[in-house]
């Protein structure tokens, strides 16, 4: 039987992934915390190890694995930057769980951006509270706007759907060329500069690392509206706070939180005392509507990761069995 340790797991990764591994024949095991130095023990007579894409996997995580026996690193998330790749080369398989639902993510940033734009958030909290005002809660259609969407892959390209439902006109900007219906593809200044909404969908890497700064920021409309569900690395996020107390400059911030993915040594992340600040400093503004990396956490979601999951395992059980 293939057995499998999950570290720094939540409670919903076993009702998600126990059933449908024992199906298969194989054996998990579910370990709340994150995998060190310390806890990688918990993972021996197992062959596998499955760990989230925020965790870091040095040199003498990976030898101490290999030393256990264990043959299989799966990874769920879309990348291996965290892991010293070099050094798990003969002795660790890398395997990447990167499915999820793209609707999930799309659906999630246009609900976002129409909460902040029309105010939801504190339409809610007011009338929780018995106020029912509406003073201060005037809101814009989409319709007739002009879209910008940063970074048209699955999900971006998704998002662009929604909001041609929507009757609004959408410029897209990406690193690579693409020909998408009725998306008109323009430079970064550009769209900056026409854009009512700003959507990004874009991972941290070297080249976008705070992309959204205080000299882009100045490139945009009067009043636009910004919307991420990118890692919180494209953000610079004391520029925008600047930019938000500024009068008018910003209509509205919907944000997804997402710094933990950002933990990568090629890319200067946060200091951990910097998050309650950066998190504090922003929930003050009304017109920013901030959570935390719900973007992905659909049922269909974890379905998908669950049913990723088995069936790389199905393929490494075949190729064992015809060794």
């Amino acid at each position: 039987m293939f057995k499998i340790a999950f570290f720094k797991t939540k409670p919903y990764y076993k009702t998600y992934f126990e059933k449908v591994l024992l199906e298969k024949e194989c054996m998990p095991k579910f370990f709340e915390m994150p995998l060190t130095e310390e806890t990688v023990f918990l993972a021996n007579g197992c062959d596998a190890v499955c760990i989230p894409l925020s965790s870091r996997v040095d040199r003498i995580i990976i030898n101490k694995m290999h030393g256990m026996g264990i043959r299989y690193l799966f990874v769920i998330g879309i990348g291996s930057q965290n892991i010293d790749v070099q050094e798990a080369e003969d002795k660790l398989q890398i395997i990447l769980i990167d499915a999820y639902s793209t609707e999930s993510v799309a659906e999630y940033s246009f609900g976002m951006m129409l909460a902040a734009s029309r105010q939801i958030h504190r339409s809610y909290i007011r009338t929780r509270d018995y106020n029912i005002s509406r003073s201060g809660l005037m809101g814009s259609n989409v319709e007739g706007k002009t879209v910008g969407i940063i970074g048209m892959g699955r999900v971006g390209s998704r998002v662009a759907q929604m909001y041609q439902c929507f009757h609004a006109d959408v410029i897209a900007y990406d690193i690579v060329p693409r020909e998408i219906k009725e998306v008109n593809f323009v430079e970064l200044e550009e769209l900056f500069a026409r854009s009512d909404i700003i959507s990004i969908h874009i991972p941290t890497t070297k080249e976008t690392n705070h992309l959204i700064n205080r000299y882009t920021i100045e490139k945009m409309k009067k009043g636009v509206i910004l919307v991420s569900t990118s890692g919180a690395g494209v953000i610079e996020f004391y520029d925008l706070m600047e930019a938000l107390r500024q009068k008018n400059k910003i209509g509205a911030v919907a944000i997804d939180y997402n710094e933990e993915e950002d933990r990568r040594p090629d890319i200067i992340s946060f200091a951990d005392e910097d998050l309650e600040d950066i998190i504090t400093q922003l929930s003050a503004f009304n017109n920013v509507l901030l959570t935390s990396n719900l973007g992905y956490h659909t049922a269909e979601t974890m379905d998908a990761i669950a049913e990723d999951l088995v069936f790389k395992i199905g393929e490494i059980q075949k190729a064992e069995k015809n060794l």
